[in-house]
């Protein structure tokens, strides 16, 4: 990257493609055939001369830092109606789906939307606090934050975390070099050189290892597992039968080629195989699916199954089969230790869940 820098934006877009459109399709074939029809605007890619202003929203910029970061309208917008948020819950009961629509004043008077209301604020809740995260620590020497008294017409929240505003740290630095030596125009715009180092890591997260491309068909049938139990909530006090049968529908329209009737019962006999019901059947707790954190580095995690009560957390990452590499274990640990900030008075436990012999491994 440090030695082709006129290129790495290009290359960076090409990942963001990839990625955006593993979310709607698997496979190569698929990408290309999106590659070949894209628009001009598409794939576009915004390379500015490094000594300008860039605007950005929080989320374009994880993973990067700017010597300065102005943010103009600092705010947390947490209620279930908000910019991100979404009123209404699709969930699972003894008679089927069900869709509800989440608002305050219907929870005062129902003991079950009022849980399901502080589950859904909860939530929202620790989403905004990750994107105020990430836009607070991208700059590397000075940060200018905007802080509204106002968010989505009520209180901002911001303002409780930052009591006592304005706030001013630091000393102001002069500018290097009061007078600057007039210099003519390039001939040519210098591509921005990433700020980011580490680009081997970050660039090892998107591309698969050798080891993986040799163990393709297994990995595939694991993404199909996989698949399959991030539709399968808390099955306690629910008929599991028809929690597969509806998990399985999900499953055929993500993959209509999979065999949803093998894929079913392996489920079954997972979830019910004695030595691992305590992942699936809470009694009392909460049970998140693909829950996204945010790194320090502002790159998004995806823990496969998040288990959360009073006193604990469990995180649970699935894997087609073990290896001895270290790496599953050092994934795990990663979670576990970004949980830790999150959940500080909660023991956290890490676990290794391998679908080929349906054991688990505890990650210390």
């Amino acid at each position: 990257m440090e030695n082709f820098p006129e290129h790495h934006v290009f290359l960076l877009r090409f990942l963001e493609l990839i990625k955006n459109r593993e979310r709607e399709k698997n496979g190569t074939a698929a990408f290309i055939d999106y590659f070949d029809s894209a628009s001009g605007q598409e794939l576009y890619v915004n390379a500015t001369d490094m000594d300008s202003v860039k605007l950005l929203t929080v989320h374009k910029s994880k993973g990067l830092q700017f010597p300065v970061v102005i943010i103009p309208f600092l705010d947390m917008d947490i209620t279930l109606s908000g910019k991100d948020a979404a009123p209404y819950h699709l969930g699972m009961t003894e008679k089927g789906l069900s869709l509800v629509h989440l608002k305050k004043d219907y929870a005062k008077h129902s003991p079950g939307l009022e849980t399901l209301y502080r589950e859904k604020y909860r939530e929202n809740f620790i989403n905004e606090l990750n994107v105020v995260y990430v836009a607070l620590t991208r700059p590397q020497k000075e940060l200018y934050v905007f802080v509204p008294k106002k968010a989505a017409r009520s209180n901002n929240p911001v303002c409780t975390l930052m009591p006592g505003l304005p706030v001013e740290k630091g000393v102001p630095v002069p500018a290097a070099g009061a007078k600057k030596a007039a210099r003519s125009e390039p001939a040519h715009l210098a591509m921005t050189v990433p700020v980011y180092k580490d680009l081997i890591s970050l660039l090892k997260d998107e591309v698969p290892d050798p080891s993986s491309l040799a163990n393709r068909k297994n990995i595939e049938k694991g993404e199909i597992m996989h698949c399959m139990l991030s539709f399968i909530g808390n099955l306690e006090g629910l008929e599991v039968n028809e929690a597969l049968a509806n998990a399985r529908q999900e499953l055929e329209r993500a993959y209509p080629d999979a065999n949803g009737a093998d894929l079913e019962r392996l489920t079954s006999e997972l979830v019910q195989k004695p030595d691992l019901r305590e992942f699936f059947f809470i009694e009392d707790g909460e049970v998140f699916r693909e829950k996204e954190i945010v790194s320090a580095a502002g790159i998004t995690r995806r823990i496969d199954r998040l288990i959360v009560n009073g006193s604990e957390v469990r995180v649970v990452d699935y894997k087609s089969s073990a290896d001895n590499s270290g790496k599953q274990q050092k994934q795990v640990l990663e979670y576990m230790s970004l949980l830790s900030h999150l959940y500080p008075e909660h023991a956290i436990k890490g676990y290794l869940l391998y679908f080929d012999t349906m054991t688990t491994e505890e990650v210390k």
